[in-house]
């Protein structure tokens, strides 16, 4: 059953979600290439919670996708992390790997949302930009609340 804050099944946005969905290993394992290419930064995380971060950023994005008009939290991510935002040279270090990360998600998406374009070009340049635009303020809030709540430590 769909409520009024849900996106419609066929909606771009939810299409684009069952499109990461569908292709969540791969995403995964390409973005984790990625940060474990990236020079350490006073990473003071193990993979494993690297990994477990991952995942649950993109069932976040996955789930805004689904639901345009939901809020953000960073509360799951910095406590999921094994990471200790409050610890002064640990917290920027792990500031900067958690950032990092994100930046490394950007990339990762934007080439899927790419490969997503070409499958759909039924959709159409406004739907495409639309979808974008919630990609990219998700990920936008992401880094903002992350910030924040460092800075509040």
């Amino acid at each position: 059953m769909q409520t009024e804050t849900d996106a419609h099944p066929e909606s771009v946005n939810n299409r684009l979600a069952d499109f990461l969905d569908s292709r969540k290993k791969a995403v995964l394992d390409e973005w984790l290439q990625r940060v474990r290419q990236d020079p350490p930064r006073n990473r003071s995380a193990p993979e494993v919670a690297i990994s477990q971060r991952l995942s649950s950023l993109l069932d976040d994005l996955n789930a805004t996708l689904r639901r345009p008009s939901s809020t953000w939290s960073a509360d799951g991510i910095t406590e999921d992390s094994g990471v200790d935002c409050s610890d002064g040279a640990t917290g920027d270090g792990a500031l900067c790997g958690m950032l990092c990360e994100i930046k490394h998600f950007r990339a990762n998406l934007l080439y899927h949302l790419r490969t997503f374009e070409d499958l759909h070009p039924d959709y159409g340049m406004a739907a495409m930009l639309f979808v974008s635009t919630l990609v990219h303020r998700h990920l936008d809030d992401m880094m903002i609340e992350i910030a924040r709540e460092h800075s509040q430590a």
